[in-house]
């Protein structure tokens, strides 16, 4: 990123602004995407998720931000599905590039042909990027938790390659990664991308799974899912360990020629500072969602899409120091 500017690119996308927002903050509706694009200084729109089939919101109070330190959620990627959201992306594509901004939709599949067919569907309606979600945690049905993909590296590796082979070239494509506690998963994975893969850009990461919050009464504050992600300042340092040793993998060594997939990084930012940090490990571009979400601008509880500009004006000044 150019010190003088803001701009960066990202695949081949020419980003205005380093930063966007997350997953999950702003759905895919043309009123909320219209707002972000036309308010916020952010270089793309995250719309979504988009799922095959249609997915509620999981019942009872699912995103929490009592805690300063953390936000737990378990929304279980509510979503209209593919058909309506198929049917209003050229449009919301028009919206974004009208306001000088790129569309990136984020997408979790149940299976790899969920993953292909989204891809497929967001290349043919102009979407700049597609972020293949592989990591969400919060997935019930029948009471079932699903497994999450990115943890199963054969399950995953042909699943990118099945999107790469259908729409490489036609959309720049994206892979959102849970947080690894075991290092060796973690270099397994940026040496997947590495070595086997031609993706754009990793986004890491995704919320923490399986965390409980507990209220003053030791209820939890997740009264009926119990257990969310968890996302916020509590991450960060977690975060930040993960995006300095993919980008040291993706560096290359003796044996092997570095890579040009870039690093989206996400967890924890509500700040210049945590760009600067991020950036400082190897970021690229980076998502803000939990301080996003955790400053209401209105009644129905939307983001505020000035912190994008806070955010970045906090940037510039510490990188003008």
């Amino acid at each position: 990123m150019d010190q003088n500017s803001l701009e960066t690119r990202l695949g081949s996308m020419k980003l205005q602004y380093p930063i966007m927002n997350g997953a999950g903050s702003c759905g895919a509706t043309i009123e909320k995407v219209r707002r972000l694009a036309e308010n916020a200084e952010i270089g793309a729109v995250v719309v979504g998720p988009m799922t095959v089939k249609l997915r509620p919101i999981n019942s009872g109070n699912v995103f929490d931000t009592r805690d300063p330190n953390f936000t737990v959620n378990s929304l279980g990627l509510p979503n209209d599905g593919e058909e309506p959201i198929k049917e209003r992306l050229p449009h919301l594509v028009e919206i974004c590039h009208d306001n000088g901004k790129k569309l990136i939709v984020t997408q979790p599949g149940f299976c790899l042909d969920d993953y292909v067919r989204l891809a497929e569907a967001a290349a043919k309606a102009g979407a700049d990027a597609i972020e293949c979600n592989t990591s969400c945690p919060n997935v019930w049905d029948d009471q079932h938790q699903h497994e999450i993909l990115c943890f199963v590296l054969d399950q995953l590796r042909a699943t990118m390659l099945a999107v790469q082979a259908r729409v490489g070239g036609s959309i720049n494509i994206g892979m959102k990664v849970s947080p690894y506690s075991n290092p060796l998963a973690l270099d397994r994975v940026a040496r997947m991308v590495r070595d086997d893969l031609n993706i754009q850009f990793i986004t890491t990461m995704n919320t923490y799974p399986n965390a409980l919050s507990l209220d003053e009464d030791c209820k939890p504050v997740l009264d009926k899912m119990v257990l969310g992600g968890m996302g916020g300042k509590a991450v960060k340092p977690m975060n930040l360990g993960a995006v300095y040793q993919i980008n040291k993998v993706f560096k290359g060594d003796h044996n092997h020629r570095p890579t040009q997939t870039q690093i989206v990084a996400v967890g924890g930012i509500d700040s210049g500072l945590d760009v600067l940090h991020y950036e400082s490990c190897g970021a690229t571009a980076f998502q803000v969602t939990s301080a996003f979400l955790d400053e209401p601008a209105n009644d129905r509880g939307e983001g505020n899409p000035a912190i994008f500009g806070r955010i970045l004006a906090e940037y510039l000044e510490l990188k003008n120091k």
